[in-house]
């Protein structure tokens, strides 16, 4: 699933470390593909860099790392039939 503003702002974590994205007004499925998951992380990674030098919150390299770990995780697990019907 594609996030069309996939920021620090639309993240959402529990106590138990839980995490949930928030804001799915202009995403949408997309065929699978690298180039569009590599802007999107992109993104993401400037929103939470951007909030750690701030000062409002603390994101180093190794949450980044498990960020990506949990990401590419998920992508093993994804339905290759289910990426197929995507738009």
């Amino acid at each position: 699933v594609w996030h069309a503003d996939l920021n620090a702002h639309n993240l959402q974590i529990s106590g138990a470390d839980e995490v949930f994205l928030l804001d799915f007004d202009r995403g949408r499925r997309r065929h699978d593909g690298p180039g569009w998951r590599r802007a999107n992380l992109a993104r993401l990674r400037r929103s939470l860099d951007k909030i750690s030098r701030d000062g409002r919150a603390r994101f180093d390299e190794a949450g980044w790392r498990a960020l990506e770990a949990g990401y590419a995780g998920r992508l093993k697990r994804t339905d290759p039939a289910a990426a197929a019907d995507a738009p």
